[in-house]
This record gives structure tokens, C-alpha cells and sequence, in this order.
């Protein structure tokens, strides 16, 4: 059975790692926060030749009392030399220009490819609320791909705490109304150098995270702030080409929010 890895990665530097919709139990490995700004969570999966991943995020924080939403969508995708592993050594592979919605990925020097736009620039959108086409040109490492996801984009529609008290539980409701479209849903705290996730089907129905997994964390301040994501996502698995290639094509929608840890 596939095994779970998670990891947290600058807004902008977003990077490959691995998460699988499989697995009942995640076995998370968050990274600190960086002091540069909040996280969003990429999902890869062990055991496939390639990712492509369509994350769309809204970072929400509070300046002079008002709440400021930045919207961003990325499109991530790499491929790899041999089946992804969580305990080996993984090579990310040039596989051509790759694109999403016909918008060119950035190729980076590990062979990672990373798009992002952000409201209000140039590009806004990568176009995720009218659907998500991969193109992948392919070469000799790699085959070509066309591949309309068919799946729809998830959601979540609940509430969002402003404030978490280490001493009270969190509680949330995770279901066909509130996480639409997910396989599964993240939850992540960050507060200084502690971070947590917790992973709950998108039909867990109403979920509580207790104190006593609360009580570690520090108080969040001006100089060390505290974020909370809701992170619901789901992967279609489709083996593509020849030579065959197993890909995951991932839609994720990352709802970011800057809290008060007290």
C-alpha cells in the first residue's frame, strides 16, 4: 500500500511531495514556516512516474482590521526517473514543455515545473474554475500527454476559526455540503515553529481536534504569527503513453488564514 508523506512549502516555492488519497493514516512531515509569509500544501503521490497538480489558494490576513483575501493558482507538475518513493531517492526528470490550459509551466533547475498567478497580476489565473488541460510535449525520457481532467474542483465552504485557544477543542464538518469534490481534507496549524496536520476523509462528517493536541503549540504575536489551512483535495490516477507512465492528476484548493493562538 502506498504510504503518506506531507510537507509545507512557501507561497511562490512550491515544491513535489507526496500524500495518497489510499492511505487511511498520513504520516506527516511538516516543515517550519517560513518568516517570508504562509504555506500552501502540494500533494504527490509514491509509487507513480509523474504529478500534475492544480492547487488554488486564498491567503486571508487582517491589516488595520480588515480582512484581505489574495488569490492565487498554481499549476505544479514533475517527473520521474523511476516509481516516486518516500524513503529513496527521487530524480525529477525533464519531460518537455509542460503546460496547463495551454499556460507554459516554469521549468526550474531540479526539473520541477511550477506556474503561479496571483489576482491582480499578470497572469490573474491559470483558468482552474473552467476546467484543468494538461499538455506535455514529452521527449525521449518522457511520453507525450493530452489529458483533460474530468474531475470536478473541491472546496470547502465552513467556517474558518479567527482565534484558537490551546485549552478548547477545534471542531469542523466535513461533508458532500461543506468539502464538495474532496477525497480528503487536510487540516494544518502553524503557530512559531509547530506545525500539525491532521487528515480526515471529505465525508467525515463533524471531527474535533482536542486540546491535548492543541496544548504544544506557542502563543502566536506581531513577530511570530499563526496560520490556519483547510485543505481539501482529490487525484484521479490515469496511466498514460508508451512506454506507460503512471500519472496523478491532483485538484486542491487551499483556504489560508492568519489566527490568534492563545
Amino acid at each position: 500500500m502506498k504510504k503518506l508523506a506531507y510537507i509545507l512549502v512557501p507561497v511562490l516555492a512550491l515544491s513535489i511531495v507526496s500524500c495518497n488519497k489510499k492511505e487511511d493514516t498520513p504520516t506527516p512531515t511538516p516543515t517550519p514556516t517560513p518568516t517570508a509569509g504562509p504555506s500552501a500544501p502540494s500533494i504527490n503521490v509514491a509509487g507513480v512516474d509523474a504529478a500534475f497538480i492544480g492547487l488554488t489558494m486564498t491567503f486571508t490576513t487582517v491589516q488595520a482590521g480588515i480582512p484581505i483575501d489574495l488569490n492565487t493558482e498554481s499549476g505544479i507538475a514533475a517527473a520521474y526517473s523511476a516509481p516516486y518513493s518516500t524513503t529513496g531517492t527521487n530524480t525529477m526528470i525533464d519531460a518537455g514543455v509542460v503546460k496547463v490550459n495551454n499556460i507554459a509551466l516554469d521549468k526550474g533547475t531540479t526539473n520541477a515545473y511550477i506556474k503561479t498567478a496571483t489576482a491582480g497580476q499578470t497572469p490573474a489565473d491559470l483558468g482552474f474554475s473552467s476546467g484543468m488541460v494538461w499538455n506535455v510535449a514529452g521527449n525521449a525520457n518522457f511520453p507525450a500527454v493530452n489529458r483533460n481532467v474530468y474531475s470536478s474542483a473541491p472546496d470547502y465552504t465552513g467556517t474558518v476559526p479567527e482565534t484558537v485557544t490551546r485549552t478548547n477543542p477545534l471542531t469542523f464538518t466535513f461533508n458532500g455540503t461543506t468539502t464538495p469534490h474532496a477525497d480528503s481534507v487536510y487540516v494544518v496549524l502553524i503557530s512559531g515553529s509547530t506545525n500539525k496536520v491532521w487528515h480526515y476523509s471529505g465525508t467525515a462528517g463533524t471531527v474535533t481536534i482536542p486540546a491535548s493536541e492543541l496544548s504544544s503549540f506557542s502563543a502566536s504575536s506581531a513577530s511570530s504569527p499563526a496560520y490556519i489551512e483547510i485543505c481539501p483535495w482529490n487525484a484521479l490516477y490515469i496511466t498514460e503513453g508508451l512506454p506507460t507512465k503512471n500519472c496523478v492528476y491532483i485538484r486542491e484548493r487551499a483556504i489560508v488564514k492568519s489566527v490568534t493562538v492563545n
